[in-house]
C-alpha cells in the first residue's frame, strides 16, 4: 500500500500536477473539481484540508501566517487516521494535494511513515503575482510565504529526492518532466499501479497557467519611509532559493529564465511608480500594462476614479485581458457601483464568450443587485462551460 503526496506552494501549479495525476489513473477521493480560482477545481480533498487548517490554527497560525513549531492534539491524530483508513477502504494506492500539507508534513508524516512525494515549484514573483491578483497580497508577504513554503520543499528533497516539476516551463517541456514524474511514481510503488501518461497530459491546459495575463507587479509601499532593503534582501533570497530548486529540478538557469521570459514578458523593476509609468506612456502610449500598473497604484493610494480611468484606458487597448476586466469590475462592485460592473463584464463577454470566470463574477454581481434569476443563469453557464 502506497501513499502519494504532491508538495507545493500555492499558486504553484499543485492543481495541474494533482489533476493530472488523477486523470491518470491515481485515486484522490471526492475532490473539487471546479472553482472561480482554477478552471478545473483545486483538486482538494475538503477532510484534508479542514484538518490541515485546524492543525495550523490550534499552533496560532494559518496557510499565510506559518506557524513555527506546529503542534496537534490526538483528536487531530484520530482524524487522520480516519481519513487514511477510508481511502485504504477503497485502493491499496491513492494521493492527496494541498498546499497547507508543506507546513503539516510532520503531522502527515507520523501517520504515513513511507509517504511518497511529487513536487512542484514556481518563479516567486508569478507566485506574488498571482496571490495580488488573487487576493491583493502584498508583494514582501507573498514573498516571504514563498520562501518559507520552498525551503521546506528544498529541505525534504535534499533528505530523499523526489521528481519536482517546474510549472514556468512550456507546454512541452513540462509535459516531459510530468511523464518522468509519472514513472518514477509507478517504480517507486513497485507496479502497484498503472498510470495512463496520454491521460495525464490531457489534463494540462494552457489557460491553467495564465501566464501571459499576469505580466504587472504588486503596488509597491508607497509610504517614503518604508526600507525598500528588506524588500531587496527578500528577492536575493527568494532568487537563490529559486536557483536551488532548479537544479533539485534537473533544469539549468539558463533554460528556465528563457522559458520565464518568453511566456510572462514581466520585466518591471520592484520600484516601480507613477511618475515612472507615466514616463513610459510618453514613449509608448500604446502600452496597455502600463496604465494597468497606474490603475493599480492609484488603487493603493484610493484614488479610485483614477484608478477606474487607468483601467479603463488598459482595457481600450487590450480588450482580450480577462486580468484587467477582472480588476476593474471588481473595483466597481467594491465602490457599489453595480450596474457599471455588470456593463464591463458583458463587455468583456463580447471578446470571450466562453470564459467561465466572467460568467462567474457577473453572476454574482446581478445577484448581488437582486437580478435572482440572470444571476443564477450565468452561474450554472459558468459551472457548463467549466464542465
Amino acid at each position: 500500500m502506497s501513499v502519494i503526496c504532491v508538495l507545493g506552494m500555492h499558486r504553484s501549479g499543485t492543481s495541474c500536477l494533482a489533476g493530472s495525476l488523477q486523470a491518470a489513473g491515481l485515486y484522490g477521493g471526492k475532490v473539487d473539481r471546479c472553482n472561480g480560482d482554477n478552471l478545473k477545481g483545486c483538486r482538494e480533498n475538503r477532510n484534508i484540508m479542514a484538518l490541515n487548517d485546524a492543525i495550523l490554527a490550534e499552533a496560532g497560525g494559518s496557510w499565510k501566517n506559518p506557524p513555527d513549531p506546529i503542534s496537534w492534539t490526538e483528536e487531530h491524530q484520530q482524524q487522520r487516521d480516519a481519513i487514511i483508513a477510508d481511502f485504504y477502504y477503497y485502493v491499496p494506492v491513492w494521493m492527496f494535494k494541498d498546499p497547507r500539507t508543506v507546513l503539516t508534513l510532520p503531522f502527515w508524516r507520523e501517520g504515513i511513515p513511507n509517504l511518497n512525494f511529487i513536487g512542484t515549484f514556481r518563479h516567486p514573483m508569478r507566485v506574488a503575482m498571482s496571490l495580488y491578483h488573487r487576493s491583493g497580497f502584498p508583494l514582501r508577504d507573498s514573498l516571504t510565504l514563498w520562501i518559507h513554503y520552498n525551503r521546506i520543499i528544498l529541505d525534504t528533497f535534499r533528505q530523499s529526492p523526489f521528481p519536482l516539476l517546474c510549472f514556468d516551463l512550456p507546454q512541452e517541456e513540462y509535459l516531459s518532466q510530468l511523464e518522468q514524474g509519472i514513472n518514477h511514481l509507478c517504480s517507486q510503488v513497485k507496479g502497484s499501479i498503472s498510470l495512463s501518461i496520454p491521460a495525464a497530459q490531457r489534463f494540462y491546459e494552457t489557460r491553467l497557467v495564465n501566464q501571459k495575463d499576469m505580466v504587472s507587479l504588486p503596488p509597491q509601499n508607497s509610504n517614503r519611509d518604508h526600507d525598500h532593503s528588506n524588500d531587496t534582501q527578500l528577492l536575493a533570497t527568494a532568487a537563490e532559493l529559486y536557483r536551488n530548486l532548479i537544479q533539485a529540478a534537473g533544469l539549468t538557469l539558463e533554460e528556465t529564465e528563457k522559458a520565464v521570459v518568453q511566456t510572462s514578458g514581466y520585466t518591471v523593476p520592484l520600484e516601480e511608480t507613477i511618475t515612472a509609468c507615466q514616463e513610459v506612456i510618453k514613449s509608448q502610449p500604446d502600452n496597455p500594462h502600463a496604465y494597468f500598473m497606474v490603475g493599480n497604484a492609484q488603487r493603493q493610494q484610493e484614488d479610485i476614479d483614477g484608478a477606474i480611468a487607468s483601467y479603463r484606458k488598459a482595457l481600450e487597448l487590450a480588450p482580450d485581458n480577462y486580468y484587467f476586466y477582472r480588476h476593474l469590475s471588481t473595483l466597481l462592485y467594491q465602490e457599489e457601483r453595480l450596474d457599471e460592473a455588470i456593463t464591463v463584464c458583458q463587455q468583456a463577454l463580447q471578446s470571450q464568450p466562453e470564459n467561465p470566470l466572467i460568467y462567474s463574477t457577473l453572476g454574482k454581481i446581478q445577484l448581488q443587485k437582486g437580478n435572482q434569476a440572470e444571476g443564477m443563469a450565468n452561474c450554472q453557464k459558468a459551472a457548463e462551460l467549466v464542465n
